[in-house]
């Protein structure tokens, strides 16, 4: 399929789309935080610290950074995170029970080892299988702090006369 014509109108010269607000939890992300390049820089105290990196420093410039770092937290908004591809073009209403429901699933398989009769074969396939537990359970705890902060925004008085 070609593409004939292209419009592109810039944001400045749009004035009126700019103020629409959208209410997908990505559109919401990019409202409370600003998403640039697939992330957004939240505050470590809504998201937690980083995971631990190896920073040698040597000069101002890179402590004054790497103290900037400790403050906010880069969060890799893309496809590779299962569960944000699952939440990214969802109204937002429903974000927090999509987030219940993979937590709940998530203390189900965790629960699932606590089986009597478990063979050693079982063992191994969940052995094998917790990275990715692990990696759900963060991301699950880095979504639900996102969540909880914008419920913040779109509860205020301000947002709901935008939205009217």
């Amino acid at each position: 399929m070609a593409i004939d014509n292209l419009i592109i109108i810039d944001r400045e010269i749009d004035l009126p789309t700019v103020l629409l607000t959208q209410l997908t939890y990505e559109g919401l992300i990019d409202e409370v935080f600003t998403i640039q390049n697939n992330q957004a820089e939240v505050d470590s105290s809504i998201v937690g610290a980083p995971p631990s990196q190896n920073t040698s420093s040597s000069s101002k410039d890179a402590s004054q950074t790497s103290q900037t770092s400790a403050l906010k937290r880069k969060i890799q908004l893309d496809s590779s995170d299962k569960l944000y591809a699952q939440l990214r073009d969802t109204n937002f209403a429903i974000v927090g029970g999509l987030l219940s429901k993979v937590a709940r699933r998530l203390q189900a398989d965790y629960e699932s080892r606590h089986k009597a009769n478990q063979t050693t074969s079982e063992l191994r396939d969940f052995v094998a299988k917790l990275p990715g537990y692990q990696a759900e359970q963060a991301s699950l705890k880095v979504h639900t702090s996102l969540a909880e902060e914008i419920m913040k925004h779109t509860r205020s008085d301000l947002f709901s006369r935008v939205l009217e």
